[in-house]
């Protein structure tokens, strides 16, 4: 080999490692790149089974028939007003009847133990 040819043997070299550098670096670029996209991938799965999960939750508990549920929830309502007002009325009652019974024993009481007509007045 001549001494003309070793730095041009050393230029195509120096490109040939240049190029290789350019291709290790665009190799690892999509790498990368594919990495990122199986991430995004993923969370964007992810994010869709979220999505998912709320959307038939939501579709759970839709009412499918909002007058005929309105009906039935004003009815339970109604029928609980009704048995409270019930059971208040027994009670009111009952204690009406209790306090009635011990004024009328009172009465008895105070009628009975007159021992004089001016008493009485």
């Amino acid at each position: 080999m001549s001494d003309q040819k070793i730095p041009e043997q050393i230029e195509v070299l120096l490109r040939c490692d240049q190029q290789l550098l350019f291709i290790q670096d665009v190799l690892q670029r999509s790498e990368i790149s594919n990495s990122l996209q199986c991430e995004l991938q993923e969370q964007m799965r992810s994010q869709w089974q979220k999505h998912e999960n709320k959307r038939q939750k939501i579709q759970q508990e839709k009412i499918p028939n909002l007058a005929e549920f309105t009906t039935e929830q004003y009815a339970i309502c109604d029928r609980h007003l009704r048995d409270s007002i019930s059971i208040y009325i027994s009670k009111i009652a009952h204690c009406i009847d209790s306090h009635r019974e011990r004024v009328s024993q009172k009465i008895r009481t105070e009628l009975f133990s007159v021992t004089s007509e001016d008493a009485l007045k």
